[in-house]
């Protein structure tokens, strides 16, 4: 929890930072409302965490680009190396670094001795990755992937980020009990709002344009490995991007004025609460009663149980 509202606070600094108070305003309370950023800040899990870190993460390059101190790179280094730390797909987050060296927004050199130290932190990890990959630890993932359809990914991404929109049946935000209206109105809403935030005109949209590029490569370079090693999963891995692409829609929907702002901030807010009330009245996750007697039966009237969504159950039975 404390995860999910401080990743609020940190999206409300970055947008403000990019395109002033009213995005970061609008960015912000996108974030704190979507069920998907909502469903992974309840959870005892990584997610919530590698959000925060890797916003964090963003913003830090933000501050290097406008100030190339040794504190500063030493600070987004560690942010960064804890990201990899909570998740393997922190390692993407370089990708905005590199990017930033080739347009010359951050020298070489900082870039270098940036992703040098990142990499160095990360090195006593690399063996347990190394093993992770021989044992197939998780080859799981390929089940999922050839299920979503992968040609798709992408597309079903976009759709889980946008709120009120449909995300795979694992992800149980209550959204696949929406009716198909709402769905709809979603997918073409938020795809409105971010094309509008890509295509701004002036130093606003030069930041959006920056920020899909980021966001495009930061997906598009797993979801290419995916067809030979499947490492991609939507609504789960893919969270790295979603405050990227609220944060892109809120910039697009603060370009309309008028009655036009009125209605796009309108029908967000609409969506939102429709997606949250079925989010909120959803029944328990199925096989969650079998599994609370079980405890209730096993477990002593002193221990103390932690409940982290019982992923592992069926495999332990």
């Amino acid at each position: 929890m404390l995860c999910g509202v401080t990743a609020v606070v940190i999206a409300y600094r970055l947008g403000r930072r990019l395109w002033g108070a009213d995005v970061a305003w609008l960015g912000a309370l996108l974030l704190a409302v979507s069920p998907l950023h909502i469903y992974y800040s309840q959870q005892v899990r990584p997610y919530a965490l590698f959000i925060l870190l890797a916003l964090g993460s963003l913003s830090c390059l933000e501050w290097l680009k406008r100030s190339e101190s040794s504190y500063v790179g030493l600070f987004y280094s560690f942010v960064t190396a804890l990201a990899l730390y909570t998740h393997n797909y922190g390692l993407f987050l370089l990708i905005p670094l590199l990017l930033y060296v080739v347009q010359r927004q951050v020298s070489a050199r900082t870039g270098l001795a940036c992703a040098a130290a990142i990499l160095l932190a990360y090195s006593p990890w690399t063996p347990f990755l190394w093993h992770q990959i021989q044992t197939g630890a998780a080859s799981w993932i390929e089940r999922v992937w050839s299920q979503t359809p992968p040609t798709l990914a992408l597309v079903k991404s976009f759709a889980a980020f946008s709120i009120g929109g449909e995300v795979p049946a694992y992800v149980p935000t209550g959204s696949a009990a929406l009716p198909l209206w709402p769905k709809l109105l979603a997918y073409l809403l938020f795809g409105t709002l971010a094309l509008r935030g890509l295509t701004r005109s002036g130093q606003d949209g030069r930041a959006g344009r920056v920020f899909a590029v980021n966001m495009m490569l930061i997906l598009g370079i797993p979801f290419l490995v995916s067809f030979y090693l499947p490492i991609y999963i939507v609504a789960r891995y893919d969270v790295i991007a979603l405050p990227l692409f609220l944060l892109l829609c809120a910039s697009g929907a603060r370009s309309f004025s008028g009655v036009s702002y009125a209605t796009a901030v309108t029908l967000t807010a609409g969506l939102a609460a429709w997606a949250l009330f079925f989010y909120y009245s959803r029944p328990p996750l199925q096989g969650v009663a079998a599994q609370a007697r079980m405890i209730r039966t096993h477990a002593n009237a002193r221990d103390a149980v932690l409940c982290t969504g019982f992923t592992h159950f069926d495999s332990v039975n």
